[in-house]
């Protein structure tokens, strides 16, 4: 199997390698494809203009998010999350923090009544299927995005991770991942909603680092590969999970409601069950 893994320690790294049009080996390139169809596809004209949005945030997704809040609050009503946090006891230990003597060295599990600002360790999966519109993807987008917003105002401090993997059944395998929000930093929603929210993200962004790896070409230049979760093993225990929204899964984010639906289901789910 040809297998690539792109870890980046910031969002500027990542950023940084997306523009390396020199590393460029495939023939052809989705990410720089214009047109009307591309438009509606991607959201954006071309390349330079996906890229100066990732770069300065989208002003025009932080409205959808902000218009979206106060729905998203309604439709989340009643909805419990489990989160954990560091405490002398708890249901089982933290090794390294045991083995450096720290006396809070135990997980203890709650939920969302706490107000010790428990971390929320949350990995988001920006990968969809080409089928799915740009619209639902906005959907999603916005949903997450006000869960997060919402966590936050309720105490928690979450700490967001971009979790990218696509596979070409047994002959080729991609993962992507990076910090996209740490533990206490503020939102800055207008770049959180080009992460999260716009098509252009996956559909120029992600696309450009495929390729720049020629192993990849011969078996993902046409299709760019298939949405794949990540690994169990790859995540954090008592982490959440926010899957890849395959078109052959149940997930449905054509409105704002069945996205709002899909995301608070899979912060409900307990490690491993998505």
């Amino acid at each position: 199997m040809d297998f690539v893994n792109l870890e980046f320690a910031s969002y500027e790294e990542f950023l940084g390698q997306c523009a390396k049009h020199d590393a460029v080996t495939w023939t052809r390139r989705e990410s720089m494809n214009e047109g009307a169809e591309v438009l509606k596809w991607t959201g954006t004209a071309n390349f330079a203009e996906a890229m100066d949005l990732a770069h300065q945030g989208w002003p025009e997704g932080r409205a959808k998010i902000v218009q979206g809040l106060e729905h998203a609050t309604i439709a989340r009503q009643g909805s419990k999350l489990n989160a954990w946090s560091y405490d002398v006891a708890g249901q089982f230990p933290d090794v390294p923090r045991f083995v450096a003597g720290a006396p809070d060295c135990m997980v203890s599990l709650g939920d969302d009544t706490a107000r010790r600002r428990p971390i929320v360790k949350m990995y988001v999966s920006p990968s969809a299927s080409a089928t799915v519109k740009a619209e639902h993807i906005i959907n999603r987008g916005v949903a997450i995005l006000s869960e997060i917003d919402a966590l936050e105002n309720e105490g928690f401090s979450v700490e967001l991770e971009c979790s990218f993997r696509v596979i070409e059944g047994a002959n080729a395998e991609l993962r992507i991942a990076f910090p996209i929000k740490r533990a206490g930093e503020q939102l800055e929603l207008d770049r959180l909603a080009f992460i999260l929210a716009h098509p252009s993200f996956l559909r120029r962004l992600l696309f450009a680092l495929y390729e720049q790896h020629k192993c990849l070409e011969r078996h993902m230049s046409y299709t760019y590969g298939k949405p794949a979760d990540m690994p169990l093993d790859a995540r954090e225990p008592n982490s959440v999970y926010i899957p890849a929204y395959s078109s052959i899964s149940k997930i449905d984010c054509s409105t704002l409601d069945k996205a709002i639906d899909h995301v608070t289901g899979a912060l409900q789910l307990a490690p491993g069950e998505n």
